[in-house]
């Protein structure tokens, strides 16, 4: 940040007024202390010399919805693409942003016109199959291998697309061959398929693994609210409730301390997640409904068929809120 403001500097001392350093004085406040209103003023400053440019659009539009303003963040994020529409990395942000708020018909049309640009785009290859599955269509898996079969690398988490429907189908057997051809090193995976096929013992020494881990990652970074739910869920898979629930509360207060609405959503459903395996149902089904409520990739359609959400499945609470928030994708 010393060094960004040194630059920013140096630039308005070589040219006194330079719009385009007003625009990173905004990114520097904006990113650097979350400082939105100096942000705006300074992008304001710029766009004086640099009317109609895309490029302050798009701050804006990063800006807003972090901070919660999704109408003004689709907005400016839309206007920017008008002005730069073969920009692929401001498209599939703006894709991105849709999905925040489940509007995946206008996902669908992006990601079209990315492909359109670039049709071997593969952050648009990969995701199209993942924004399907997190609207309820599990199908989509078979989508994906064929688009392996024709070439395209899925990287090291391929299992993770093996992994998840077997589980979703409770093809427990499936899924522990996938992990065991995968190399075996997935503590979280081995736990959670275990757990869900009945086998406690056989899931506690990959949760005892998995706290190591992720006791060691809050040692580098403490206080995230990730860690720390999925800690929680952790703990609450190996039986130490009152652990547990401690942990999840702190998460919960941390998500709060987090002024980021665009990953407090994913932060929301890790803290579910971690309740219902900490046995606290209740609080989780209210923690679900508010996620439902507000912005969101994931659907209830997605969420119920989720090993996740499997102890509650059939809750009737859960089940109205799935008839409550419910929608025709087709």
């Amino acid at each position: 940040l010393e060094l960004a403001n040194e630059a920013i500097e140096r630039a308005l001392q070589l040219s006194p007024g330079l719009p385009e350093a007003h625009l990173a004085r905004g990114y520097y406040h904006y990113q650097g202390f979350a400082d939105y209103e100096t942000a705006l003023r300074e992008w304001a400053i710029a766009e004086q010399g640099m009317p109609g440019d895309s490029q302050l659009f798009e701050a804006r539009g990063y800006m807003y919805r972090r901070m919660g303003e999704w109408e003004q963040g689709l907005a400016n994020l839309e206007r920017a693409a008008e002005l730069d529409p073969r920009n692929v990395g401001l498209l599939t942000t703006l894709a991105n942003t849709h999905e925040s708020v489940r509007d995946y018909a206008r996902v669908e049309e992006i990601h079209e016109r990315v492909l359109e640009i670039e049709p071997d785009n593969d952050f648009v290859l990969r995701r199209r199959p993942r924004v399907r599955f997190q609207r309820g269509d599990f199908t989509s898996v078979d989508a994906v291998l064929a688009l392996e079969t024709a070439g395209l690398n899925l990287g090291p988490r391929r299992h993770v697309w093996l992994w998840v429907p077997a589980m979703y189908e409770r093809d427990y057997d499936r899924a522990l061959s996938i992990l065991d051809e995968s190399g075996g090193e997935e503590p979280l995976f081995y736990g959670i398929t275990y757990h869900q096929a009945g086998m406690p013992v056989l899931a506690r020494p990959h949760f005892e693994a998995l706290r190591t881990e992720l006791e060691q990652e809050l040692q580098e970074h403490p206080g995230d609210p990730d860690l720390l739910a999925e800690l929680g869920a952790t703990l609450g898979y190996l039986g130490e409730t009152s652990s547990a629930i401690a942990m999840i509360s702190q998460a919960i207060e941390r998500s709060r301390v987090v002024d980021d609405a665009l990953t407090a959503p994913a932060n929301h459903r890790q803290i579910i997640y971690a309740l219902i395996a900490a046995g606290e149902h209740d609080r989780a089904i209210e923690e679900l409904e508010a996620y439902l409520a507000g912005p969101g990739r994931w659907t209830i359609e997605g969420l119920v068929v989720d090993v996740g959400l499997a102890a509650v499945r059939d809750d009737p609470r859960v089940l109205e809120l799935f008839t409550n928030y419910r929608r025709d994708w087709n």
